[in-house]
């Protein structure tokens, strides 16, 4: 979410109701998508998920493609780094927190959920669903603008350039959305974490997160 400033006024009430109402919607569509799959997400679903009428459903998002769209949006907020994380980072550098670790984090409280399933399910969908894909594909490029410029601000490359860096962690993240696909080809649990380990240790080398900024 975009942090206000002094310029940016509170929103109204009607505001205030408006955003409720999307957000409960959207957070039914992703209780949908992980349970259903995105064919049997249907919108009378969502809508008695989220325990709306369908005129307030449909006043803020037109179509299907619509709710999906700002869901999307709403999923991939998480994954930002930015400047708030700042603080973070030196504790972790200064506790010699791993790239295995910053990618097991990454797959346990962002991938390997309801939320994660459900992006992976909008994605999966896009590659022939037109409607959608062109609903999608202008929230994916600006993310991806954007994320790259997050991982420059906490990664450097060891031996490369700032590109290595943003390629290296476009890798990482396909891979970690990959494995809810591998997950059926596996009995075993602990599969994942086996992966990312191992993956880990291949791309560690290549990149180290930067000191921290200096507080202001």
């Amino acid at each position: 979410m975009t942090e206000r400033t002094s310029s940016n006024p509170p929103p109204n009430r009607q505001e205030q109701r408006s955003e409720d109402t999307r957000r409960r919607v959207c957070d039914a569509a992703v209780s949908c998508l992980d349970d259903m799959g995105y064919s049997e997400t249907s919108i009378q679903r969502v809508q008695e998920r989220a325990e709306v009428s369908r005129g307030a459903l449909m006043h803020q998002f037109a179509t299907k493609e619509d709710l999906m769209a700002d869901t999307l949006s709403r999923l991939l907020a998480p994954t930002r780094t930015g400047k708030s994380q700042n603080a973070a980072r030196r504790n972790t550098v200064a506790r010699g927190v791993s790239m295995e670790n910053d990618l097991l984090s990454l797959w346990s409280k962002v991938v390997d959920r309801p939320e994660g399933r459900a992006m992976v399910e909008i994605l999966v969908t896009a590659r022939t669903d037109k409607k959608l894909r062109d609903k999608v594909e202008p929230v994916l490029k600006k993310y991806n603008d954007d994320i790259n410029q997050d991982i420059l601000r906490v990664y450097q490359s060891t031996n490369g350039t700032d590109e290595d860096v943003v390629e290296l962690w476009a890798i990482c993240r396909v891979f970690l959305r990959s494995l809810h696909l591998q997950e059926r080809f596996t009995s075993d649990p602990e599969a994942a974490q086996k992966m990312i380990s191992r993956f880990a240790k291949l791309v560690a080398p290549h990149m180290r997160r930067r000191q921290p900024e200096p507080d202001q």
